[in-house]
């Protein structure tokens, strides 16, 4: 059997913002007024998380959970292969019954049903084990992020995701990034917080890794 694996996609996060505009009209009427308590000294830091990801222990222990997940079930859909296989080739002997030729068939239907079921717990196991670390390592990230602005009189991060690898520049990449909805085309690279955030984390929340394949 062709080997697919069951490991799909990893997953780009988006950060939703609000505008509070449903404080009233005593927020708004306050705004024609007051005059801007920061005027002319915003700074803006940028944060690749798909790199930022990539560097941290956890994101490591959780791919190769997934990796192992994957080698479980390929495994066992494997050993149902080759039941499937060895009884087809059983029914293509001359001596086999009609019989049996028809409990034949009707395992083959058992081995299938068996199969698909077990495809679609390793879609959900998998997707579940990675939405749920994901989602955590966010919070990990968001705690860093928030807590580096504040020490560096940093006013906004910007997040956005790009694969800094030998492939920068190929055609399918750029236009990738073409369509992507935030990418900054350009800015002064002191303002790239990317490793400084990578070596917080694991500083700060590497000690929790859980064990490979558990």
């Amino acid at each position: 059997m062709k080997r697919k694996t069951l490991i799909w996609g990893a997953l780009a996060i988006g950060v939703a913002s609000a505008i509070g505009v449903f404080l009233g009209g005593g927020v708004l009427a306050q705004s024609k007024t007051a005059k801007p308590s920061v005027l002319g000294r915003t700074r803006v830091a940028f944060m690749n998380l798909n790199e930022v990801l990539k560097s941290y222990s956890k994101y490591k222990a959780m791919i190769d959970q997934l990796k192992a997940k994957d080698k479980q079930f390929m495994t066992m859909l494997r050993n149902k292969q080759k039941q499937a296989e060895a009884l087809l080739n059983e029914s293509k002997q001359p001596n086999v019954t009609q019989e049996r030729k028809e409990q034949i068939n009707l395992e083959l239907k058992r081995i299938r049903f068996d199969m698909e079921n077990i495809r679609q717990e390793a879609q959900k196991e998998i997707t579940k084990l990675q939405s749920e670390e994901l989602t955590k390592m966010y919070r990990e990230v968001y705690q860093v992020v928030t807590e580096y602005a504040a020490s560096n009189g940093i006013d906004v991060i910007m997040q956005y995701n790009e694969q800094w690898d030998d492939a920068y520049h190929s055609p399918a990449r750029t236009v990738q990034r073409m369509n992507m909805p935030f990418w900054p085309m350009y800015y002064d690279k002191s303002l790239e917080i990317t490793g400084s955030i990578a070596q917080l984390l694991n500083a700060r929340f590497a000690g929790n890794v859980p064990a490979s394949g558990k």
